[in-house]
């Protein structure tokens, strides 16, 4: 038993070779892999009733290459990672590269209940860690019934 392709045209007598789905497909698979390698760390971010807890991914980055500023709720990390040299030569072009080099830069809102004045940042590992108080009016607290 021989399978037929079904093609659904409006005009199912006319020999139409051009499937604007495909084209929307390859598209879709073009732009995916446009953009499987990102250039920006990843992060996650926790909130507790105390803080805010942010993590992020920077493999291969010291102190001096990030910068963390807040602005009422909304943090921002700036960064630049440099491409590695090979003996310290920076002519020589490597076989393959897939590792990303160049300034990033990320913002994240953060609840309001934050206080800008609270902040830590630790990094190890090549993972910074950035803990943001939150303001004492905005912690939940027990009411005592009279």
């Amino acid at each position: 038993m021989a399978i037929i392709h079904w093609k659904r045209t409006p005009f199912p007598e006319a020999d139409v070779t051009w499937d604007s789905w495909s084209l929307f497909d390859q598209f879709n698979k073009d732009w995916d892999r446009l953009f499987e390698r990102s250039t920006v760390p990843a992060l996650d971010v926790l909130e507790t009733e105390e803080d805010c807890v942010i993590w992020v991914d920077v493999p291969g980055l010291e102190k001096k290459d990030l910068e963390i500023s807040i602005s009422g709720s909304i943090l921002s990390l700036k960064g630049e990672k440099s491409t590695q040299k090979a003996n310290g030569k920076e002519k020589e072009s490597p076989a393959r590269s897939e590792l990303w080099s160049g300034k990033f830069e990320r913002t994240v809102q953060l609840p309001d209940s934050v206080d800008p004045e609270k902040v830590t940042a630790d990094l190890k590992e090549g993972v910074l860690k950035v803990t943001v108080a939150k303001k004492s009016a905005w912690k939940a607290r027990q009411i005592a019934i009279a």
